[in-house]
C-alpha cells in the first residue's frame, strides 16, 4: 500500500505527523469544556400564562383551550401538553426531531400574538421558554443566619444581584424570605359609610404616589429638569391621605383603615438543617459549561462568606459540577485501567516487549487522534464521549495486531525488514480497512433515526469512529515504520514466564485443534447444539427485565410530600416538620445537607417544574460519599415514616439519576385516561389506583385527580346583580381584592422598593356569615354580597391536563424492585380488566412509552446495521457466499448477551442495547479474519478444503485470541460498577463483554464448522 511505502520510506515526517496530532489532541484536551452529557437540544417550549385570581377550570376554558388552538396550526408540532392550575396555564409543546427551536418559538409568540386581545384583560403576557437541561440547577446555596428574617431577606437580594453579575449564569432563583410592607387594612364597617369604591382608592393611590418629569426650564442661562415630587416619604402621610370627601368634609386614609409596616404574609417554608434559610437556585445559560460557571461561583461564594457578618453563613448545598467531575474522573481512569489490561494481554501472547511496546503505542497515538476530532467537532469531555473512548480502547490494538503478526509472518518467509514490512501490510490492508469499516458501519443507522437515540449518543457513536480510523492509519504507519527499522528480529531461547506463557499456548493450540477436528466429523451435531443454545437463550429473555435507562444511583434524594387537598400552610408545614426531624435525627450523620421547602412557588420555573401549592413540600436530601449504598434503606424508611403521620403522602425521586441532568428524568410509570367528564375520570383514577396497589412493586401512586379541592362558590344571580349595574368580573375583582388583597402601589425607602397592599381585616373573612356580609360598591349604590349572590360549598379539581387538545387525567408511579417493563406489561394486564365509562380510555405511557419507542428505533439501528455490515463483507469478499456465513457471528454473540445480562443480573436497557449496537460491526471481525485466511490458503496454496479449514484455525487462532480478549480485557473496568456513576456505563461494557467472549469461542469452532459445509455444497 502506498500510504505504507511512504510510511516507511519518509521515517522523519511520520513521526512528525504523529507528533502533530499528539500535540493538537493535548490542546484540544485543554480546551475542551466538560459537562454530564452532550449538548442535548430538546425540541421542547414551554408557554406559562399567569391568569390572577382564576380556578383550574376557568383558566382551561379561558385561557388554555385557546392557546392551544393556535398552538396546533403551527407547522412541527408533535405533542401539546397541558396543566391548568389556580391563576396558571402551562402548556408544554413538543416538537419533531431536527426543528429549528428558535424559528419554533418565534412562530409560538407570533400566533399567542394574535389572540392577546380575545383573551381576559386580567391574563398577564405568557412566557415562553425553551425547555434546555440548562434549566437544572448548576449550584445550590444557602443563606442562614441569626438575624432577623428580614434582614436576612435584604441581604439575599443583595447577593442575588453578584451572582446574577457571574459569567455564564442565566437565572438566579430565591427561595424563602420575607420583605416589609405597607398593609392597608380596610375597615369593612367604614368604607361602607364612607361610600368610597374600592376602585377610586385604588386610582387615587396610584395617582398620589408618583414623581411625574415636566420638562425642562431655561433659566439665566442655565437649563433646569423640573420634576413634580409627590412619592410617600413615610408611613404619616400615607395615613394622612384624603382619598375623598363626604358632607364636604374630607376623609383620610386613616378613617377607613389601618395602616401598618409588617412583614408579609408566609407564603413558604424554607429550611436548611431545620433552620430558616433562603435558597438559591443557580441556573447557567444554555451554551455555558457547566463546571466553569460552577468555579466561577466557588469563588464568588469564598468572596461573599468573607464580607459577611460573623452570625450570617452562605454555603454550597448541592453542586452539579462535582457530580460531573467524580464521573468523569472514574471513567477515564477505567479507560487508564483497561488501556493497560490490553497492553497487558498483548504481551501475554507476543511475550515479547518491544513487540509490545510497539503494538500498544496505536492505544494513546489513536486516543490523541480521536481527541483532537473531537475537538474539532465541537465535542465536550462528557459521559458519552469518554464512554466511546472507553469502548474503543481494547479495538484500537486490533489492526495493530494483525499487521504486525503478518508482518513477523513474512520475515519468517525469509523477507527483509523493509519488504516484509511493506508485503505484510499489504497482504491484510484491505482485510483490516474492511474489518474497520464494518465496526464504523453499525453506527451510520443514528444518522437515520430521528430521536432521543440518535441525538444522545451521536457522540459516543464517532468517538469510537474517530478511535478506530486512527488506530487503522496507525497501523498501516506506524507500525510497518518502527518493525521495519527498530525492532530486533533475531530469535532468542525463553526462558522462566515466557517459555511457561508459551508452553500454556502450544497446550491449548493443541485442545483446540481436537476440538476442530471432532467438530469438524460431527458438524451435525455442533450446528444442532449452537442452534439449540440460541433457542434457550431466546427463552431467557423471559427472564430478564427491560428499561429504558439503568436504575442509577447519586447522593442525592428528593422527597415530594404532599397533604391533603385544602391543608394550610400551617397543617402542611407541622406534619413536614415531624419528618424533617425525623430524618435529621437518624441520618444527620450520613448527610451533607438537607433543604425543606413548603408551600406557593418562588417563580415561574416552580411553576413548571414542580407542585407548588400550601399542601405540597419538596424535602432535597444530598449524602455524603461513604453512605451512598445506604440510600435505598433511607427511602424505604422514609416512606414507612411518612405513613405515620397522618395525611401525609410521599414520592421519592433518587433513581432518575445523571439522565435527569439530560431532560430525561421522571417518574418510571405514567397512565394516562382520556376523558371528558371530570367526575367520571376522577372515579376511574381511584378504581385503578386501588387496582395497581396490589402490584407490590408499584410505589408512591398517585393521581392528577384523585383529590378535589374544597372551594366556596359565589353563584351570582345575573338578574339582580344587573339591576345594580353589576357584572360577574366587577363583583369578583371587588372580591378578590378584598380577600386576597391588591398591590396599589410601591411604597420607597433608601432605593429599594415595597408593596402597599389592600385587603380586608383578618376578622371580617373568618367565617361564612361575615363573607355573606361584604358589600359591593355599585353605580346605584352599596349592594351586600347575599343580595346579588348564592354561597355554595363546592369542590374544584386542583389541576386539569390535556394531551393534544384533550382532557386526560394522570396517574403517576414509581417502579422499584423490579424492572419497568414487567410492570408496565403486569399494571396494562390489570388495568385491560377494569370497566371504563363510555367515551373513556386508558393508556400506559411516561418512561415506558419512550422505551418502547426508543426499542422499536434501537431495532431499526440494529438491521440496517446488520445489512450494512454483510454489504461491507460482499465487496471485500467479491462474494455473497462468505459474509452470509460470517454473520452467524452475530446470532452468537445476541446468546452471550443474553447469558452475561443474566448471570449479572442486569436489566435489558437502551445503553444494553447501544452494546448489542457496537457488537453487530465487532463480532464479524473473527469471521473476516478466518474466512479470509482460509479463501488465501486454499487459492494461492491450493489446499484442500477440510486442510485449509484446520490449517486456518491453527494459523488465525492466536489473532483471533488476541484481538477478542484486548476488547474484552479493555472493556472490564467499564463493566465493573466501579464509582459513581458507573451504573449507567456498566451494562455497555456488560454486553459487549458478553456477547464478545461467547461469539469469540463459538466463532472458533461453529464458523469454520459453517465455512465447511458451505464450501462444500457450493463446490
Amino acid at each position: 500500500m502506498k500510504l505504507t511505502e511512504i510510511a516507511i520510506r519518509r521515517p522523519v515526517l511520520t513521526f512528525m505527523v504523529a507528533l502533530a496530532f499528539i500535540l493538537f489532541g493535548i490542546i484540544g484536551v485543554m480546551r475542551m469544556a466538560i459537562d454530564l452529557f452532550p449538548k442535548v437540544e430538546l425540541p421542547v417550549a414551554v408557554v406559562l400564562t399567569v391568569y390572577p385570581g382564576a380556578g383550574p377550570e376557568e383558566v382551561e376554558q379561558e385561557v388554555t383551550k385557546e392557546l392551544e388552538k393556535q398552538i396546533s396550526t403551527i407547522s412541527g408540532v408533535k405533542e401539546i401538553n397541558s396543566r391548568s392550575l389556580e391563576n396558571f396555564s402551562v402548556i408544554t409543546v413538543t416538537f419533531e426531531w431536527g426543528t429549528d427551536l428558535d424559528a419554533a418559538t418565534n412562530d409560538l409568540r407570533d400566533k399567542i400574538d394574535l389572540i392577546m386581545g380575545s383573551l381576559p384583560k386580567e391574563v398577564n403576557k405568557p412566557y415562553i421558554l425553551k425547555f434546555d437541561p440548562s434549566m437544572i440547577p448548576v449550584m445550590n446555596l444557602v443563606l442562614t443566619g441569626e438575624v432577623d428574617e428580614r434582614v436576612l431577606t435584604e441581604i439575599s437580594e443583595d447577593l442575588e444581584k453578584r451572582l446574577q453579575r457571574v459569567d455564564g449564569v442565566g437565572v438566579v432563583m430565591r427561595i424563602g424570605g420575607v420583605k416589609n410592607q405597607a398593609k392597608l387594612l380596610l375597615d369593612l364597617k367604614a368604607l361602607y359609610q364612607s361610600g368610597i369604591t374600592l376602585d377610586n382608592l385604588l386610582m387615587v393611590l396610584k395617582a398620589q404616589n408618583l414623581n411625574f418629569p415636566v420638562g425642562y426650564f431655561n433659566y439665566e442661562n442655565e437649563k433646569y429638569l423640573l420634576r413634580v415630587i409627590g412619592r410617600f416619604q413615610d408611613l404619616k402621610e400615607i395615613e394622612n391621605l384624603i382619598v375623598g370627601y363626604k358632607n364636604n368634609q374630607p376623609i383620610f386614609l386613616k378613617d377607613i383603615c389601618e395602616v401598618k409596616w409588617e412583614k408579609e404574609e408566609k407564603e413558604n417554608y424554607v429550611r436548611y438543617k431545620g433552620k430558616e434559610c433562603i435558597f438559591f437556585a443557580i441556573q447557567k445559560r444554555p451554551q455555558a459549561n457547566t463546571v466553569r460557571v460552577a468555579n466561577l461561583l466557588r469563588k464568588e461564594v469564598e468572596k461573599i462568606k468573607s464580607e459577611l457578618p460573623e452570625n450570617v453563613n452562605f454555603a454550597i448545598f448541592y453542586d452539579t459540577s462535582e457530580l460531573i467531575k467524580r464521573s468523569i474522573n472514574n471513567l477515564v481512569n477505567n479507560l487508564l485501567l483497561g488501556a493497560i489490561l490490553a497492553v497487558i494481554i498483548l504481551f501475554i501472547f507476543l511475550r515479547r516487549l518491544r513487540a509490545t511496546i510497539y503494538v500498544a503505542f496505536a492505544i494513546p497515538l489513536s486516543l490523541f487522534f480521536a481527541l483532537f476530532f473531537m475537538y474539532l467537532f465541537g465535542f465536550t469531555i462528557n459521559i458519552l464521549s469518554i464512554s466511546g473512548l472507553a469502548i474503543a480502547v481494547g479495538m484500537l490494538v486490533d489492526n495493530s495486531i494483525v499487521v504486525f503478526e503478518s508482518i513477523f509472518r513474512h520475515h519468517e518467509m525469509g523477507f527483509e525488514p523493509i519488504p516484509a514490512a511493506q508485503k505484510g501490510a499489504k497482504v491484510v490492508g484491505t482485510a483490516i480497512t474492511a474489518s474497520t469499516l464494518t465496526t464504523i458501519a453499525v453506527f451510520l443507522p443514528l444518522l437515520f433515526i430521528a430521536g432521543i437515540l440518535s441525538v444522545f449518543f451521536k457522540e459516543l457513536s464517532l468517538t469510537v469512529t474517530f478511535a478506530l480510523l486512527s488506530s487503522l492509519v496507525v497501523a498501516l504507519t506506524l507500525i510497518p515504520l518502527l518493525t521495519s527499522r527498530f525492532f530486533k528480529w533475531e530469535e532468542k531461547e525463553e526462558r522462566g514466564f515466557k517459555k511457561m506463557l508459551k508452553i500454556g499456548y502450544e497446550k491449548f493450540e493443541d485442545f483446540y485443534m481436537k476440538i476442530i477436528n471432532y467438530a469438524l466429523n460431527h458438524r451435525k451435531l455442533v450446528v444442532i447444539g449452537v442452534v439449540s443454545l440460541f433457542l434457550l437463550s431466546l427463552l431467557l429473555l423471559f427472564f430478564i427485565g427491560f428499561e429504558f435507562f439503568p436504575e442509577q444511583r447519586i447522593r442525592r434524594m428528593e422527597v415530594h410530600a404532599e397533604m391533603p387537598v385544602g391543608s394550610n400552610l400551617y397543617l402542611t408545614n407541622k406534619a413536614i416538620s415531624e419528618l424533617e426531624k425525623y430524618i435529621m435525627e437518624k441520618y444527620g450523620n450520613d448527610l451533607e445537607g438537607i433543604n425543606t421547602q413548603i408551600g406557593a412557588a418562588a417563580s415561574i420555573y416552580q411553576v413548571i417544574m414542580r407542585e407548588t401549592k400550601a399542601n405540597n413540600a419538596t424535602i432535597y436530601l444530598v449524602f455524603k460519599k461513604e453512605k451512598k449504598g445506604k440510600i435505598k434503606l433511607v427511602e424505604k424508611d422514609i416512606r414507612r415514616k411518612a405513613k405515620e403521620i397522618p395525611g401525609l403522602k410521599v414520592r421519592i425521586a433518587s433513581t432518575a439519576g445523571y439522565t435527569a441532568f439530560a431532560g430525561l428524568g421522571g417518574t418510571n410509570l405514567n397512565i394516562e385516561i382520556y376523558g371528558e367528564d371530570l367526575e367520571e375520570a376522577r372515579r376511574l383514577t381511584n378504581k385503578i389506583i386501588n387496582a395497581l396497589e396490589t402490584i407490590p412493586y408499584l410505589v408512591d401512586l398517585k393521581g392528577s385527580l384523585e383529590e378535589a379541592e374544597p372551594e366556596i362558590q359565589f353563584v351570582i344571580d345575573r338578574n339582580k346583580a344587573m339591576m345594580y349595574g353589576l357584572t360577574p368580573y366587577q363583583i369578583g375583582f371587588a372580591l378578590r381584592t378584598k380577600f386576597v388583597g391588591e398591590i396599589a402601589t410601591q411604597y420607597r425607602i433608601g432605593g429599594k422598593e415595597y408593596d402597599i397592599i389592600l385587603k380586608l381585616k383578618r376578622e371580617d373573612i373568618d367565617n361564612i356569615k361575615n363573607i355573606e356580609n361584604i358589600f359591593v360598591n355599585s353605580q346605584f349604590g352599596q349592594v351586600l354580597l347575599k343580595d346579588i349572590a348564592e354561597i355554595k360549598m363546592g369542590k374544584a379539581p386542583t389541576v386539569i391536563e390535556h394531551k393534544n387538545t384533550q382532557r386526560v387525567a394522570t396517574i403517576t408511579a414509581n417502579v422499584v424492585g423490579q424492572s419497568l417493563g414487567k410492570v408496565a406489561m403486569k399494571a396494562k394486564n390489570i388495568i385491560d380488566k377494569i370497566e371504563k365509562p363510555a367515551g373513556f380510555n386508558v393508556k400506559v405511557s411516561g418512561a415506558y412509552e419512550e422505551m418502547v419507542k426508543s426499542y422499536r428505533d434501537l431495532a431499526f439501528a440494529v438491521i440496517i446495521a446488520i445489512i450494512l455490515v454483510y454489504m461491507v463483507m460482499a465487496a471485500q469478499f467479491e462474494s455473497f457466499l462468505y459474509p452470509f456465513i460470517i454473520m452467524f457471528t452475530i446470532p452468537l454473540a445476541i446468546i452471550g448477551i443474553i447469558f452475561i445480562l443474566l448471570i449479572t443480573h442486569t436489566t435489558f436497557s437502551l445503553i444494553s442495547g447501544i452494546g448489542l449496537l457496537v457488537l453487530v460491526g465487532i463480532v464479524v471481525n473473527n469471521g473476516i479474519v478466518y474466512v479470509d485466511y482460509v479463501n488465501q490458503l486454499r487459492r494461492e496454496e491450493k489446499l484442500e478444503l477440510k486442510e485449509a479449514v484446520i490449517k486456518g484455525c491453527r494459523i488465525r487462532m492466536r489473532p483471533i485470541l488476541m484481538t477478542a480478549l484486548t476488547t474484552i480485557f479493555g472493556l472490564l473496568p467499564l463493566a465493573l460498577r466501579i464509582g459513581e456513576g458507573s451504573e449507567l456505563w456498566s451494562p455497555l461494557g456488560i454486553s459487549v463483554i458478553g456477547g464478545l467472549t461467547f461469539s469469540t469461542f463459538l466463532t472458533l469452532v461453529f464458523i469454520p464448522v459453517l465455512y465447511y459445509l458451505f464450501s462444500k455444497k457450493t463446490k
